[in-house]
């Protein structure tokens, strides 16, 4: 039988299995099912996790389950908090740009930050299902002199219309794969992510001045004057303090994204494909893999020389009377770009949102 969470009591009003707990003759009141309309018994032993379950056994569509309740959940939350005043809180990604470094190292930090919006100030009418000219959203929301709108789309496999998205009205679309995906409507706090589409919103973009410095750390690979090549991680000030202090011979500022160990690789291989005077063991035509992740900080021995018959240090290549470039190895990691995705531009923005900045 299909187990779900919710139910619609006697009065047709919605109701969440944990709160039948507490409730006296929770076993005599009468449950309907969302999607089908049959009846509902509660299940709350003590070894299984509480559910509503279906009386006979039913061909129930837990699509159109959640499609239903997805709009009934946002409908009460959101009338709940008209008639309560609570806000009810939306997070709108604005994209900033810090211009800090943009003299000095030609690069412009990104950074998605929210701003925050109580819906409730707004639109302070709701309506299920109703008719907007050509348009049924899900839930209309309204402002009571009419002059603002915005549709709240449920989507559980069927996602809005090219049309409806061109109509140019705000829209956010919910996508609801379980019961729990509901978890922020009823918390009262949306925030724009892979989940929650925020369409036609005005978005800001400004140019700033990090309050208290870059925080984002970026990849610095260093190619020295004796062929010698590291790759970092430091923030934007560290890399200027480091530049001011020493004269590479070749330096590039990527994106922190991972894959350090073939990105190092593959930057090495850039590097000597430009006329670059790098030495590395992984250019050597006597390298072999020593099993080893290649350590940014290079303290340990990735490499196994042919030759010496021996782990080594990338590095060794400096100064190695057998030192000789492979243009297998050069050619295999400029493919690698494409590979891994390396996003060596620092001025792209990011779309990733990190979270714990969020309210």
């Amino acid at each position: 039988m299909i187990k779900y969470q919710h139910a619609l009591d006697q009065a047709g009003l919605l109701i969440n299995i944990d709160k039948l707990s507490g409730l006296a003759n929770k076993h005599k009141s009468y449950y309907k099912c969302i999607s089908c309309g049959n009846e509902l018994i509660p299940k709350l032993g003590k070894i299984k996790q509480h559910h509503f379950a279906h009386k006979t056994t039913l061909v129930c569509s837990k699509e159109t389950y959640l499609h239903k309740l997805g709009k009934r959940v946002f409908y009460d939350e959101y009338a709940l908090c008209l008639k309560s005043q609570l806000p009810f809180i939306i997070g709108l990604r604005q994209e900033k740009r810090c211009v800090r470094w943009k003299n000095e190292l030609n690069i412009t930090c990104f950074k998605n930050e929210p701003i925050e919006y109580d819906l409730t100030k707004i639109y302070d009418t709701i309506e299920l299902e109703k008719h907007d000219g050509e348009y049924i959203p899900d839930v209309l929301l309204l402002s009571s002199d009419g002059r603002y709108k915005l549709y709240i789309e449920i989507a559980v496999s069927h996602f809005s219309s090219e049309k409806k998205l061109q109509s140019r009205v705000k829209l956010i679309e919910f996508s609801v794969q379980t019961e729990e995906d509901l978890i922020p409507i009823k918390r009262h706090k949306i925030i724009e992510n892979e989940n929650n589409a925020f369409h036609h919103f005005k978005r800001e973009k400004e140019e700033v001045l990090c309050v208290n410095g870059c925080t984002k750390s970026f990849d610095f690979f260093v190619v020295e004057s004796d062929g010698r090549s590291i790759l970092y991680q430091k923030k934007l000030e560290g890399i200027f303090l480091y530049l001011q202090d020493k004269e590479p011979l070749h330096y590039e500022i990527s994106k922190n994204k991972g894959n350090h160990g073939n990105k190092y690789k593959y930057l090495i291989a850039k590097s000597y494909s430009k006329n670059i005077k790098v030495q590395n063991c992984f250019l050597c035509k006597y390298f072999a893999d020593n099993n080893w992740l290649e350590n940014i900080d290079g303290k340990k021995n990735p490499v196994f020389c042919k030759i010496l018959k021996e782990p080594c240090n990338s590095q060794k290549a400096i100064g190695c009377k057998h030192y000789r470039v492979s243009r297998d190895f050069v050619n295999e990691y400029q493919y690698y770009n494409e590979l891994f995705n390396f996003e060596l531009d620092p001025n792209k923005p990011d779309n990733d949102i990190d979270e714990d900045n969020w309210f």
